[in-house]
């Protein structure tokens, strides 16, 4: 494979964002916030899943979707269920029933 400066510019960018993304909610939550509660949103982020797509994938609106990724709601029960197995069980059902814990 060659070398290309636009794919290492787009990896750096990536690996900022998330770092990003975590500085972000450990300041809004504390440290108190489970790491479990993000687990969704690192996923959509590793494979390059806009929340959009995910949210039609498992037919819910993309607002509701992002509340959950960013650990601001919790799933129900079935909704949870069918987040794992649309991430073939990267992002299990227990990881997003966990209660968010605010300071």
């Amino acid at each position: 494979m060659r070398y290309n400066i636009a794919n290492s510019v787009f990896y750096i960018k990536q690996k900022m964002f998330k770092i990003a993304i975590d500085k972000k909610i450990r300041i809004q939550y504390g440290r108190s916030t489970t790491e479990d509660s993000m687990k969704l949103r690192v996923y959509l982020i590793e494979k390059n899943i806009t929340i959009l797509e995910f949210a039609k994938t498992i037919g819910i609106d993309r607002t509701y979707l992002g509340l959950i990724a960013n650990g601001k709601k919790k799933p129900s029960r079935f909704l949870a269920k069918e987040i794992e197995r649309a991430t073939n069980g990267e992002v299990t059902a227990e990881e997003l029933q966990l209660k968010l814990k605010i300071n």
